[in-house]
This record gives structure tokens, C-alpha cells and sequence, in this order.
């Protein structure tokens, strides 16, 4: 369940949050398997729902559309597993309650979502990217008229479960057979629909949800966009009782976004959010002097939620990077992959994979320039990691790649 976005601000980091500590190494990747697809390939979403049970989505460039890609583990081998033919979009977000009821969505209708997000500065600001990698702006438009779908795994075979026509739909949380909600927008607003096993209900949301993790039907965690607020960079969190929807402001995060004559004030930046557990909710933030554009970094922080208080942290392994796929390591600490940079040159950009252990110390490795690891996944019962994303061939080509920590 690792669809999420952040956003482009590596050209605003100061060199004072560039300046790196020494590397220390949490760890060593062990190449699995390559796809060689003889296309622009790129990896947007994976998950493990059993140890024996993974799959890793993607999508490449073609002249009819992006083709949505997907990739299966059965506990023995990585094969390419063959979505519904003709479908066209880009893979969203994926959940999973068993290793046969397993759900992604396709999104489609971008312009939707575009529309209700077109409040940006026009200032020569970047534009917000999703962890999948930026697009160029043909492959946008022929993603933006499709009809957004949901597809479902049953053990066997991918379907269809629903077409959603003239709707943004990126996010899922399946909790069961008959308790899915998928999240996005429609003419309406932003909404989300949820399936029983038979019929499909629409519920109004607030606020456009992009990524959903659920505890439980009574706790569902999002990260999600409010184009009232701030200028469509940032997130915001938001918690789900199981029956309404509450905005999240941990207490922690420094935030003063009214300048002053003798302060630019502080604004803060959500880039994700990941669930582990109950009392393991992590957030990965940036605090910046003055507004969003333009502004200096002024830290980078993590958040983490124990089921009663917030706390933050700001290690030093992590100054420059933005950090996101907080994900377990099986013995109470975590992993986290980022992106920025270690030697003070805020165009030097670094892939770096972290480690914290449960008593917080935190470790990070620079990882191979051509190794461009996109999503991690814990594998469920164990103390290992599948890691997916694209690797740079010796000839100049990208492969679709997935990389092992450990034993699956």
C-alpha cells in the first residue's frame, strides 16, 4: 500500500540542512529478479500480504496509453501476472486483507483531480510528483480521459470489480471480501465508495484522499489534499472513526504561517504516512522558513503516533533527505527509504535507505546510482524487505527490478 506523493522542493533545500552525516550501513540488497520490457518503465505500488504472497505494480509508456503493469511472488518466483486486457491508467494505491483479496486501483480522469487541486502559484514553482517518478505531460493528458477502475485479485486471476466513470479514484483500503473503501473525486467533490461484498455506496469526504492505511474498519489513517488550505503542495492528515472523518494536527510539528516583520514563520509540509500498527503511526515532514515556494528547508522530520501522543524526531542521518515507506523490520524498529543528498550540493541527488532501531537510534546507506528503488515492502513473519523499483542497464536501458533484504 505504498501509492503516495511528495513533493518537489530539493531546489529550495538550504546548505545548512544538505550538510550530511557520515554514512552508516543498515544493510545489503541482493538483486531477485529483472523485467526487461523494452519500454520507459516505472513502479508505482507494492505489498506483501503473506510471506508467501507479494506483488509489485507499475506501468511504461505506449503509443495508445500507459499500460498498467503488474508483477506476483508466489513463494517460489517473481512472473509478470496478467492484468484485464485493454486497460489503460496508471496503478494507484493496492491493499490487501489475504493473499486472495487483493485490490489496486487504475486511475484515471486525472484532469478531475487536476481541476480541484488548480489552485498552484503560477510563480514557476515545481509541481507536486508522486513517489512513482515524474511524468511527462503527453503521458498525463492520455492517462487524464480514462475511466478510473478497481481491480481485484482472487487468488487466481485479476477482474475488474468496478468501473468508475468520469471519477479520480487512486486510494484503497481493503479490510475483507465484503469491506472495501476506494477513495478519490467525482463531479460532486471528493468522496469515497464503499463495497459490502454486493453493492457499492458513495460517502461525501472533505478532502481528496490519496493514500489510505487502515488499523482496523474503526481506524483508517489517510493522507489526503485540501485545496483550501496552504497551495496544493502540502498534505494533510486525517483519521477515520468509522463514521466520520477528523483532520490530524500533531502538536509537535512547528508550524507559524503568518510572517511577521521580524519572522518569515514556519509552514509545514505532510509528504507521507505510513500505519505499522496501532500505536506505530510515522509521518514524514518538512518544516520550511517563510512559504512553500522559495522558502528554505528548515528541517526534516518524523512523526510518529504511539495511540495517545505525538513525538518528533530530526536525525542527523536524515538532514537533507526527504524520507517516506516507513516500513517494519520484524523486531520492533524500521526501515525508510529517501531521496536528497549528502555532500552539500543540492543537485548531488542521493537514493538512501534508513534504519531505525526500536530504541531510535537511526543508520542510512547511500544507494547505487543506478539503483533506483522506489517502494519497500516488509514481508509478513519475517525480519526482511522486498524493495521495487527500476534498474539503469549497462546499455542505457531501465529494467523493472525487485531486490531482497534478507530471506523471504
Amino acid at each position: 500500500m505504498k501509492r503516495l506523493f511528495t513533493v518537489a522542493v530539493v531546489g529550495s533545500l538550504s546548505s545548512a540542512l544538505l550538510a550530511g552525516a557520515a554514512e552508516a550501513k543498515p544493510g545489503t540488497f541482493a538483486l531477485v529478479k529483472t523485467f526487461k520490457l523494452a519500454g520507459d518503465e516505472t513502479v508505482t505500488a507494492a505489498i506483501a500480504p503473506t510471506r508467501r504472497s507479494a506483488f509489485v505494480f507499475g506501468m511504461r509508456e505506449r503509443r495508445a496509453g500507459l499500460e498498467p503493469l503488474a508483477f506476483r511472488w508466489n513463494g517460489r518466483t517473481w512472473s509478470r501476472s496478467p492484468l484485464p486486457g485493454g486497460l489503460t491508467g496508471i496503478p494507484g494505491q493496492a491493499d490487501a486483507s489475504s493473499a486472495k483479496n487483493v485490490w489496486m486501483s487504475v486511475t484515471g480522469s486525472e484532469r478531475l483531480a487536476e481541476k480541484y487541486l488548480d489552485n498552484l502559484p503560477e510563480d514557476g514553482c515545481a509541481a507536486p510528483q508522486r513517489s512513482a517518478g515524474p511524468r511527462t505531460a503527453p503521458a498525463a493528458a492520455r492517462a487524464g480521459s480514462n475511466a478510473s477502475k478497481v481491480l481485484r485479485w482472487n487468488g487466481k486471476r485479476w477482474t475488474v470489480a468496478r468501473t468508475f466513470k468520469n471519477a479520480y479514484v487512486n486510494a484503497v483500503a481493503a479490510l475483507g471480501p465484503k469491506n472495501v473503501w476506494v477513495y478519490g473525486l467525482d463531479r460532486k467533490g471528493p468522496a469515497s465508495w464503499h463495497f459490502d461484498g454486493r453493492t457499492w455506496k458513495r460517502h461525501a469526504t472533505g478532502f481528496l484522499i490519496q493514500k489510505a492505511e487502515a488499523v482496523s474498519g474503526r481506524e483508517i489513517w489517510a493522507l489526503a489534499h485540501d485545496r483550501s488550505l496552504h497551495n496544493g503542495y502540502s498534505g494533510i492528515i486525517a483519521r477515520f472513526d468509522g463514521t466520520r472523518w477528523t483532520r490530524v494536527q500533531p502538536d509537535v510539528l512547528r508550524t507559524d504561517p503568518a510572517p511577521t516583520k521580524t519572522s518569515p514563520g514556519y509552514s509545514a509540509t505532510i509528504l507521507d504516512l505510513n500505519v505499522l500498527g496501532r500505536d506505530r503511526v510515522w509521518v514524514s515532514a518538512i518544516t520550511t522558513e517563510g512559504a512553500l515556494c522559495g522558502a528554505n528547508v528548515h528541517a526534516s522530520v518524523q512523526l510518529r503516533w504511539n495511540g495517545r501522543t505525538w513525538a518528533s524526531e530530526a536525525p542527523a542521518v536524515t538532514s537533507g533527505f526527504i524520507l517516506s515507506d516507513h516500513v517494519s523490520d520484524g523486531s520492533g524498529g524500521l526501515y525508510a527509504q529517501g531521496w536528497g543528498s549528502d555532500s552539500g550540493d543540492e543537485w548531488d541527488f542521493d537514493r538512501a535507505f534508513f534504519h531505525r532501531t526500536p530504541k531510535g537510534v537511526w543508520t542510512r546507506r547511500i544507494l547505487p546510482e543506478r539503483r533506483m528503488i522506489q517502494h519497500l515492502v516488509h514481508i509478513p513473519g519475517t525480519k526482511s524487505l522486498w524493495a521495487a523499483g527500476t534498474r539503469e542497464t549497462s546499455g542505457g536501458g531501465i529494467d523493472v527490478a525487485v531486490w531482497s533484504l534478507g530471506r523471504p
